[in-house]
């Protein structure tokens, strides 16, 4: 973790929670679930000292960041942020939902995305965090045409 993922990170200031996944309840979890050689895109391994942040949504205190923590610690700079994406599932053989992602711009200038939230049978119940991390990182909101849940 660099020294501004850690000032980052001090600072939280959770919005909701995690849902849609199976989350990571202590550090140890978090710990266990660090990613290999290969690493993925803005995970962090968590400091022994704070815990506030698991199964949160959140951001910084000077909003430059959203912090995620679900199975892994997640601290994506607003500025590598393109846009949020919230795909809305209609109910088919599954109960339908939603899932809330960051869009980001990979080095290969392929755009990839983040997990930030999911929901199980509501497709409506990502709309409030999806309109509120929109503003408050000043990114554009995606929602493209619902999919069913197939």
């Amino acid at each position: 973790m660099t020294v501004q993922e850690r000032e980052w990170l001090r600072g939280f200031t959770p919005l909701d929670k995690v849902g849609g996944t199976a989350l990571a309840s202590t550090l140890r979890a978090l710990w266990a679930s660090a990613p290999g050689d290969n690493g993925q895109d803005f995970v962090c391994l968590p400091p022994l000292d704070q815990d506030n942040f698991l199964g949160q949504v959140g951001h910084s205190p000077d909003r430059k960041a959203l912090i995620v923590c679900s199975r892994q610690l997640h601290i994506i700079p607003a500025q590598c942020i393109v846009a949020l994406r919230l795909q809305k599932l209609r109910p088919a053989k599954g109960g339908g939902g939603a899932a809330l992602t960051a869009v980001f711009q990979a080095t290969d200038g392929m755009e990839r995305e983040v997990s930030i939230s999911g929901s199980h049978g509501d497709m409506d119940a990502l709309d409030d965090l999806a309109s509120h991390l929109s503003r408050i990182l000043n990114r554009p909101l995606r929602i493209p045409e619902p999919q069913y849940d197939c």
